[in-house]
């Protein structure tokens, strides 16, 4: 199952998710100027441009060792072009914390039948096909998931990334030593209950920056577009962490 994601046999990778941010500046506080970021190089003792710029590992105190693309491919030509499957798990196997990006698996005109083939055998055996992809100069652990027509390729984090849960403090799975009584069981399962649906994206939207937009706009509308807002009283601040729901 090698050559998943080589545009030249069976698929190439396009994000699935768009990033939607408001673009802002960094401005000197004294004067609200722009602040522009400057490489140096400190051994001609001057500006350089992103142009002249290569990849370098520092291998000794100061002495560094050059990289290309070509580098990065040839340190595993394989890896680099492909998502290489290594084994297939149940479909509800995987914690959520593993799962990053999502990328669609788009296939070319000779490879659909094979696409076809795997997704839907996927899909019946109930299984997700885990393995390792290179995306750019990044090795990741990756899931192919059948969903719909579509192949998914999640990139997923490696176990060391995962911080333990013994790190913290979790409330115990016994309602006993939790104190959780049968009757507040009841009580919370009916409002679940009451609250269940069916999944429905288009009913949520992220509404932060029209809200962001929205308090930008007052500011210049009230004249306080060189006033920077300061915060709530620590008593209004106090005030409200006490609720809880």
């Amino acid at each position: 199952l090698r050559g998943l994601a080589d545009d030249k046999h069976l698929s190439k990778l396009c994000a699935a998710a768009r990033t939607q941010t408001i673009s802002f500046h960094q401005l000197h506080n004294c004067d609200h100027s722009r602040v522009k970021q400057v490489l140096y190089c400190q051994a001609e003792d001057r500006p350089v441009s992103r142009d002249e710029l290569i990849k370098g590992y520092e291998y000794e105190k100061d002495e560094y060792v050059v990289l290309s693309d070509e580098d990065f491919r040839r340190a595993n030509v394989q890896q680099a072009k492909s998502v290489d499957i290594a084994t297939f798990v149940d479909a509800g196997a995987i914690p959520p914390e593993y799962f990053e990006t999502p990328y669609y698996l788009v296939p070319d005109e000779r490879g659909k039948k094979v696409y076809a083939l795997l997704r839907e055998t996927m899909r019946a055996a109930g299984k997700v096909g885990v393995g390792q992809v290179t995306i750019r100069t990044a090795h990741h652990l990756a899931a192919v998931v059948p969903s719909g027509e579509v192949l998914l390729m999640i990139t997923m984090r490696y176990v060391n990334q995962i911080r333990e849960h013994s790190e913290f403090e979790f409330p115990s799975t016994s309602a006993k030593s939790t104190g959780v009584t049968a009757k507040e069981m009841e009580l919370a399962r009916k409002l679940i209950d009451d609250m269940a649906g069916p999944w429905k994206p288009e009913a949520f939207e992220d509404t932060y920056n029209d809200d962001l937009m929205r308090r930008i706009k007052e500011k210049v509308k009230a004249g306080e577009t060189k006033v920077l807002t300061k915060p709530e009283s620590e008593k209004d601040e106090a005030r409200g962490a006490k609720v809880i729901d």
